[in-house]
């Protein structure tokens, strides 16, 4: 083990036992911020993630990405990506952070392409979505939906322009099997029980930080003294908390754009769950670092143009955004809880 290993080693024990530690003296602000966490789950991450990761899923398994993949045959062109996995670029992009990580574990577990091209195609293919970007920032904090679709912009343009160069240096391979394209009546159960199980996944490790970053709370006090200041630097832990700034603090918005193309700690560890020790996910960090500094001086250009003009609409427009999604959440949650009790217990009774 070296001498580097040791110290991170050290560094990592030392903050696990700092949170320990804090959730002990100070359970009320752990509490408090788990309730927070619960919610946000419940009010936006499982509406928004399961539809698109059940999809993915199914589209995967039948093989029907292909088909998909034929309308967007100019992103194979520009990309250098084979034919069939344009689709899996777009979706990707567009469909939520661990979206395109359930993909690309499932092509690879599919057989559909190897350990290496999933290791490199998970490196672009993150981003949050249109939704997150356009309504829980945008809406939600500037008044303004175009406000937060530029952010979700800038993050796109970095990573087709990151797939545009990688991807030709490096080209990703098709696959053998790539017009197997098959459905069956239990692709559809075995959909929703891999979506939801990942789902979960995502869901605890949103918690988790919700609660490092209660108990980090101290320590970014003495760094920043601005609310939202902090909870910027918050997002780069957990990015859901770009929702939660306050009064339309556009200085901010670059730093924004930068937590939004890096994604955080938490999805890297929920990126880092779902495809398990599958491929190394060092190489997923270190672009999505690189992703992080190149969207802030995207973000920076295209304020400059159209910026002037969303002040104006934020300006004159208030908009107030309530999610209500909690009953609707707990149902699907139930939904899921028994397909996949359905599933387990067919395959029992095989046995």
């Amino acid at each position: 083990m070296t001498n580097k290993t040791k110290l991170s080693g050290y560094i990592i024990m030392m903050a696990v036992i700092w949170c320990l530690a804090y959730s002990l003296f100070h359970p009320d602000i752990v509490c408090d911020a788990l309730k927070q966490a619960v919610i946000r789950c419940l009010d936006i991450l499982v509406p928004s993630l399961f539809a698109f990761m059940a999809f993915s899923e199914l589209l995967i398994q039948s093989g029907s990405y292909i088909i998909l993949s034929k309308i967007f045959f100019p992103v194979s062109i520009v990309t250098g990506l084979p034919d069939e996995l344009a689709a899996v670029f777009i979706i990707s992009n567009i469909a939520g952070y661990p979206v395109g990580a359930s993909i690309i574990s499932s092509l690879y577990d599919n057989g559909r392409i190897s350990k290496e091209d999933a290791s490199r195609l998970i490196c672009f293919c993150c981003n949050g979505g249109p939704a997150f970007f356009g309504g829980a920032v945008g809406l939600a904090v500037f008044s303004s939906a175009e406000t937060g679709m530029l952010l979700f912009v800038s993050s796109a343009i970095v990573n087709l322009a990151g797939a545009c160069i990688f991807f030709r240096l490096f080209p990703i391979g098709s696959a053998e099997n790539k017009n197997q394209i098959s459905f069956k009546s239990d692709m559809l159960s075995a959909a929703v029980c891999r979506a939801g199980g990942n789902l979960l996944k995502i869901c605890g490790m949103v918690l988790l930080f919700s609660g490092i970053s209660a108990a980090s709370a101290p320590l970014l006090r003495a760094i920043a003294s601005d609310d939202n200041v902090r909870t910027v630097i918050y997002s780069f832990l957990e990015i859901s908390n770009l929702s939660a700034i306050n009064g339309k603090p556009y200085f901010l918005l670059p730093f924004m754009a930068s937590a939004g193309a890096f994604g955080g700690l938490c999805v890297i560890c929920q990126i880092a769950s779902v495809i398990g020790n599958k491929f190394d996910i060092r190489r997923f960090i270190a672009s999505r670092t690189v992703c992080a500094v190149l969207s802030f001086f995207v973000f920076k250009a295209l304020w400059t143009i159209f910026g002037e003009s969303y002040i104006s609409v934020s300006a004159e427009n208030t908009v107030i955004v309530n999610m209500n999604n909690f009953i609707p959440s707990i149902c699907l949650i139930m939904m899921i809880f028994l397909t996949f009790s359905r599933k387990n217990l067919q395959s029992f009774s095989q046995i």
